[in-house]
């Protein structure tokens, strides 16, 4: 058998959400065309129509091209275009980071995209213990203002994710072993509903929009600000990636050992640490974070003395940039999520299948690379997501989870379809496997998910999905975003015309 390599590594919340209609269909060119008119004479320098593609994570982004691309200023201007599109009944799409990896996520072929490129103000307010941010603002650069006043707030963990779509999809930050997803500490959202009112959504004023928006996608309407809660933090965290040279040993002890740091989450929830496989690779590396440097103590999670350590004292805006290029960037994607309880005989059977799709795909698909990631959802992960949409789903059995996505790399467009089906079956098969054995949970985290998968359905309990569409039809009653917003995950239009949940 070929050598394997275990990578464990922070794996970014990049944005996966996925739509459930084709970004080809149901495109009025004619009408786009007098949007765009429309929009360039009342903003003529807020409107480009050259293409220019360049901010998009995945490669089948860049390859689509809308008719033009409006850059708002402000929440106004965003009223003001959501009226103009309505009017005409343009297609559109939004982009805040554009990390979403299928194509039409946050970009669409002859529509208007509205491109959150120049709303990235990020506002501190020391006296309330809040941020607030805008959607167009990366990780990065929220984090190097936080490190600056040694606060933090639970946030993506990629330098160029976008703050909108990652937390419109829940995300998943370096707090949520104690905090829950990082939507769960948003106090308010300021947002453009389809009649182009902008409203504010907190636990007082319009609480059922600001709950159902913890899961909002592209459903409910653009969200222009999010308030955040910051927390206190260390100017420093303890971080670096260590690799260990891999034998047949070595893969059973990094497990056992990463399955008792995740049992001790509950406990000590400063510690992030995931497995992740690349088939083709010879070395076991991790990469590891501790938020409070002072007490960092990893040994008992771990193997002994590694082949290459980088292990030291940085502060958050400088990891996360460190990580990005482990994430692919300028490869065409494909990714395929589920959840499953943390037994030690399923990550290895995990692991193991990982490493032979990657030399059944490499073998149609020459230069085709596949990875595994394991990450941990610790009990304590979902006792912090109580006013969350997907937390029934994921407290169903008091359990640590492990939260799997695979994903395809690759170059040549050729392959798109193909492989992309072929990460899909995977996946599927896996799936079902684990549901025979029981050990399969429901939920499936929507930033990671494959444009096929059906989220709401599985993430959500047919309560709590109820609550969600009673919440679409009061603040999008004619189901405009539904009809002209492509892009994201799309909530069914009735409960009782979807194959809800199947039990386990």
């Amino acid at each position: 058998m070929p050598p394997r390599k275990l990578l464990v590594f922070l794996v970014s919340a990049v944005l996966v959400n996925a739509a459930q209609q084709s970004q080809l269909e149901n495109v009025n060119h004619t009408a786009v065309a007098q949007c765009c008119s429309e929009i360039s004479q009342q903003w003529p320098d807020l409107v480009d129509s050259s293409n220019s593609n360049q901010h998009y994570y995945a490669m089948q982004q860049v390859d689509i091209h809308p008719q033009c691309r409006f850059t708002p200023l402000s929440p106004s201007d965003v009223s003001a275009v959501v009226g103009i599109l309505n009017e005409n009944g343009c297609a559109f799409a939004v982009k805040s980071g554009g990390h979403g990896v299928w194509a039409g996520h946050s970009n669409i072929e002859g529509g208007v995209v509205v491109d959150f490129t120049k709303m990235r103000s990020i506002e501190v307010d020391s006296e309330q213990r809040i941020a607030r941010l805008e959607p167009g603002a990366t990780w990065e650069e929220v984090y190097q203002i936080m490190d600056a006043h040694n606060i933090t707030v639970s946030g993506g963990r990629i330098a160029t994710v976008g703050v909108g779509g990652y937390l419109l999809g829940g995300g998943i930050s370096f707090l949520s072993y104690e905090r829950g997803f990082a939507c769960d500490s948003i106090v308010n959202y300021q947002i453009v509903l389809s009649n182009g009112i902008i409203v504010e959504a907190n636990a007082t004023s319009n609480s059922d929009l600001y709950w159902a928006l913890k899961l909002g996608s592209t459903n409910y309407g653009i969200v222009t600000r999010f308030d955040v809660v910051t927390y206190d933090a260390s100017s420093q965290i303890y971080a670096g990636a260590q690799a260990y040279g891999l034998s047949d040993d070595v893969q059973e002890p990094l497990l056992e050992k990463w399955l008792s740091y995740i049992a001790n989450l509950t406990i000590d929830p400063k510690v992030a640490g995931l497995i992740n496989l690349n088939g083709s690779a010879e070395l076991e590396a991790l990469i590891r974070v501790y938020l409070d440097p002072e007490d960092a103590d990893f040994s008992s999670y771990v193997p002994d003395t590694p082949v290459v350590d980088t292990m030291g004292f940085t502060n958050t805006a400088d990891f996360i940039e460190s990580i990005e290029n482990v994430c692919g960037v300028d490869k065409r994607v494909s990714w395929y999520t589920i959840t499953v309880s943390a037994e030690l005989s399923l990550m290895e059977d995990l692991l193991n299948r990982t490493q032979q799709e990657h030399f059944s795909l490499s073998s149609q698909f020459p230069g085709v690379e596949f990875y595994t990631t394991l990450q941990p959802i610790s009990k304590g992960f979902t006792a912090g997501s109580q006013g969350n949409p997907v937390h029934s789903v994921l407290a169903e059995r008091d359990e640590d989870l492990v939260l799997v996505v695979w994903y395809a790399l690759w170059d040549d467009p050729a392959y798109d379809v193909a492989v992309d089906d072929a990460v899909v079956a995977f996946g599927n098969s896996v799936e079902e496997d684990i549901r025979q054995q029981g050990l399969l949970n429901n939920f499936l985290y929507l930033n990671y998910a494959n444009k096929r998968q059906a989220v709401y359905d599985r993430s959500v309990s047919k309560d709590s999905l109820s609550k969600m569409i009673e919440a679409k039809q009061k603040y999008d009653p004619e189901n405009v975003f539904g009809r002209l917003w492509h892009g994201g995950y799309k909530l069914p239009q009735a409960p009782e015309n979807t194959d809800h949940r199947r039990e386990l």
